[in-house]
């Protein structure tokens, strides 16, 4: 079973491990492995000075994919009070999924 190369905490709830719970389908990923080394190196050198980028530049070699299981749903669905970080406006939202 795969854990979490930070907190150690297991990826793939029990659920998931048998055949006849598998997904119907699975979104690829958008990036390589090689990139998001890439990426996770660039994050730590720019917060060098921060403890968590010093603990994961350490484990950084052992970044690897996993997917995390979801559920697609259909229906309605309403928000309020919805905004942006970088915006100040608020809104409602509502529609069909």
């Amino acid at each position: 079973m795969a854990t979490c190369a930070f907190c150690g905490k297991a990826l793939v709830r029990k659920e998931y491990t048998s055949d006849k719970e598998l997904p119907e389908l699975l979104i690829p990923f958008r990036i390589t492995e090689d990139e998001a080394k890439k990426i996770a190196k660039e994050w730590c050198e720019a917060n060098k000075n921060k403890e968590e980028a010093k603990h994961f530049s350490e484990r950084i070699s052992n970044i690897k994919g996993f997917y995390l299981p979801y559920e697609l749903i259909r229906g309605c669905v309403r928000c309020s009070n919805v905004g942006r970080k970088d915006a100040y406006a608020r809104f409602d939202c509502r529609g069909d999924v």
